[in-house]
């Protein structure tokens, strides 16, 4: 799976397994991966992953379909 903001900056889930309907929950910043949590934005980036106004999150699936969407 991909997740990207909306200016396209992204982080490709790793090793992670997601089942039915099972959740995960996207933190930014850093911490530990676990089966319920991930972290996107340590040691990637330095940078601020969603903007302070306004973004969106897009859920890509690995054939690159997008899954889901949220904006705030």
């Amino acid at each position: 799976y991909l997740i990207k903001n909306g200016a396209g900056d992204s982080y490709t889930f790793k090793n992670e397994t997601v089942a039915g309907k099972q959740r995960v929950k996207l933190y930014s910043g850093c911490g530990v991966d676990s089966k319920t949590q991930i972290f996107w934005e340590c040691p990637e980036r330095k940078a601020k992953v969603w903007s302070k106004l306004n973004d969106s999150a897009y859920l890509y699936s690995d054939s690159d379909r997008l899954i889901s969407q949220m904006g705030y």
